[in-house]
């Protein structure tokens, strides 16, 4: 990127699969986020973000960026190049941070592919190979996203294979608070990061109320350029480069609390397939 008079050299703090849904209270979720990400990197100068994994039910990044979505006290700045675009919060007296947009797609194979700073609504139940292809021509980054049981057998064979050819295509994984703080770290998600892939964490807050409070619990902190004109191009160029040093940094939740939300959740999908 061009390192113009607007960019410096920063620390990042990222929760790189955040969500919201509508039965979350807006105003809590912003100031959740700003004081979730600055309670894990509390510089000054830190640049904080988080990269939405929104599913194809759900426009939370357009509302806030057209102001459909808004809550009094709150000041929004939309940014866009016509190809990234951005949108800076500043909740009061907190830090401010970024929202970025991102979708998540589930794959014919039943596996979550999040595609980092897309807006654009891919179709799920597609071959996973297609959805990243899909992905990638519309200038976002594909991530695998890990997933609680999701990650065993054909599946996993699968996902070793888009590692072993990530030096053609460049691909991410991504952590979650849903991995209990008991389970230790995926053996995939270990063999990705000795072949220099990129493993950044987020926070995968479910469709509950209260679920908002969680926001930038777990977040990814690391180094590189930031040019506030173009904050969501400065992350992909740093994502994009070579060579980075990521620390994976907060809360993870106890396997009880894991095992309840997906009970709950389960419950919740099956009373909405008989409405």
């Amino acid at each position: 990127m061009n390192k113009g008079e607007n960019t410096k050299i920063s620390t990042w703090v990222i929760d790189a699969h955040a969500h919201y849904y509508n039965c979350y209270n807006f105003g809590v979720w912003l100031q959740s986020a700003a004081k979730n990400l600055y309670s894990i990197g509390k510089g000054k100068e830190d640049v904080h973000a988080v990269i939405l994994a929104e599913r194809s039910d759900c426009n939370s990044f357009d509302d806030i960026y057209s102001g459909r979505l808004s809550v009094n006290a709150v000041k929004t700045e939309n940014i866009s190049d016509n190809i990234y675009k951005s949108i800076k919060v500043c909740c009061n007296s907190e830090h401010p941070f970024f929202i970025f947009p991102g979708r998540q797609i589930s794959t014919k194979e039943n596996l979550e592919i999040i595609g980092w700073f897309l807006s654009k609504k891919i179709p799920c139940g597609e071959p996973i190979y297609d959805t990243i292809q899909q992905i990638r021509e519309n200038g976002a980054l594909p991530v695998i996203n890990w997933a609680l049981g999701k990650w065993l057998f054909k599946r996993g064979k699968i996902i070793r294979t888009l590692i072993n050819n990530e030096g053609k295509n460049p691909i991410f994984i991504c952590d979650t608070s849903l991995r209990p703080r008991c389970v230790p770290l995926p053996s995939l998600m270990e063999y990705a990061s000795g072949k220099g892939i990129t493993v950044l964490a987020g926070s995968d807050a479910l469709p509950f109320k209260s679920e908002e409070t969680i926001t930038g619990s777990y977040a990814s902190v690391l180094e590189g350029y930031f040019d506030e004109n173009n904050p969501a191009k400065s992350l992909s160029d740093i994502l994009l480069a070579s060579k980075i040093t990521v620390r994976n940094k907060g809360n993870r939740r106890s396997l009880f609390s894991v095992l309840i939300s997906l009970i709950r959740l389960k419950l919740k999908r099956a009373i909405l397939s008989e409405v």
